[in-house]
């Protein structure tokens, strides 16, 4: 019985967490990515293709999902002609 209580209680806080994410907008250069995909017409279907993924994949990537790569995020840039760039402070 401790043990499903325990288990109720990570549940709960993981859909705390779970909730929080989703009502977190996404960052700036998420946005700046769909934005620049739209002006250039081109879909996330046509997108994805291009970079030989799914378009799931560029979906969750605009809705601030998932844990993408800076290589990915690199070639989604390249295809877009947009660069990136880092600053550490």
């Amino acid at each position: 019985r401790a043990k499903a209580n325990l288990q109720k209680r990570e549940k709960a806080k993981q859909d705390q967490e779970l909730l929080r994410l989703k009502s977190t907008p996404p960052p700036d250069y998420i946005q700046s990515i769909r934005q620049k995909r739209i002006q250039l017409k081109i879909t996330q279907f046509q997108l994805a293709h291009n970079l030989n993924t799914h378009q799931s994949v560029i979906s969750k990537l605009e809705n601030g999902q998932g844990h993408h790569t800076l290589s990915f995020l690199t070639k989604v840039c390249s295809k877009l002609g947009l660069k990136i760039s880092i600053n550490i402070k």
